[in-house]
């Protein structure tokens, strides 16, 4: 795959392991271990000063966090993500919580566009059928993250950040 290809290359240039990171694993000494403290609760939380992370690193920070694919445990946190949001009639209680692989996204959008309110809350919305946080839906939106991400290290993450490009641009997923 891939992703996981760039994944290695990001890791050799930052001094990491050959092999794949093992980001799934709670060993502290993984490069991606940090990134996965942020999004699973199970973990101890690592402080990350978001503001003097290198392009590199941030590009580290998002391919570890696309390797949580899977991890459908409660993440570290869920739910709106705006103080100031107004929970209208057309927001709806979300049955199912925002898992780690859900969390994982959005962390990652968070990092590249260096704003934790890029949505209303950390939910994926189904643009046809208004469906959310669907395993299907988790299903699509890491396709789209994963394309978008292997043009973000192709073109580099200024370059990418200028264009705007979007992860979930016509893959029918949007954050609420």
């Amino acid at each position: 795959m891939k992703v996981k290809l760039v994944i290695s290359i990001i890791l050799l240039a930052l001094g990491g392991t050959s092999g794949m990171a093992q980001s799934k694993t709670s060993d502290s000494n993984d490069v991606c271990y940090r990134w996965r403290t942020q999004v699973d609760p199970s973990t101890q939380r690592i402080v990350i000063d978001e503001s003097v992370l290198s392009d590199l690193e941030v590009e580290e920070g998002i391919g570890c966090l696309l390797e949580l694919k899977g991890l459908k445990g409660k993440a570290r946190f869920q739910g709106d993500t705006r103080a100031n949001y107004n929970k209208s009639e057309q927001y709806r209680p979300h049955k199912k919580s925002a898992s780690i692989e859900i969390a994982a996204l959005y962390y990652a959008s968070y990092l590249f566009e260096n704003n934790w309110e890029h949505a209303d809350a950390v939910v994926l919305v189904d643009d046809v059928t208004g469906k959310t946080n669907t395993n299907a839906l988790v299903e699509r939106a890491y396709k789209s993250y994963q394309a978008w991400f292997t043009k973000v290290v192709r073109m580099g993450l200024k370059r990418s950040r200028e264009r705007n490009l979007d992860p979930l641009k016509g893959s029918g997923v949007r954050w609420l």
